[in-house]
């Protein structure tokens, strides 16, 4: 199944498209400078809906790369350990991407999970 949804994902890159993705929820981190905001990706297979993870600066856009994808998610939980760790909860999930850092804003976040069940 993995293979299949990079497959996906790669049909996509090379015919010129990138699938939509729809914004369903937001979370500020302490100082309320940032956001983590979660989005599913609609890609119209007969595959898991990708939920994908972006930090972006308060009520921004998302744009660039994820910095968490994942899809067979449940009972997903974003929270911000302080200002400069968030950490992804969640019940299930597999995780295709887990981006250990990144920087918005020249500020450094570090990315954190706590999966109490990760598929394969």
């Amino acid at each position: 199944m993995r293979r299949l949804a990079k497959a996906v994902a790669a049909a996509l890159v090379l015919a010129g498209c990138s699938p939509e993705r729809s914004i369903v929820g937001r979370t500020s981190d302490p100082t309320g400078e940032l956001d983590a905001v979660r989005a599913e990706v609609l890609t119209d297979a007969t595959v898991a809906t990708p939920l994908e993870i972006y930090v972006v600066a308060k009520g921004a856009r998302i744009s660039g790369d994820p910095i968490f994808r994942a899809d067979k998610v449940v009972k997903l939980r974003v929270v911000w350990l302080n200002a400069s760790e968030v950490e992804i909860q969640a019940d299930e999930a597999r995780i295709f991407l887990h981006q250990h850092t990144t920087s918005v804003d020249g500020r450094a976040i570090t990315l954190k999970t706590a999966i109490k069940k990760k598929h394969l």
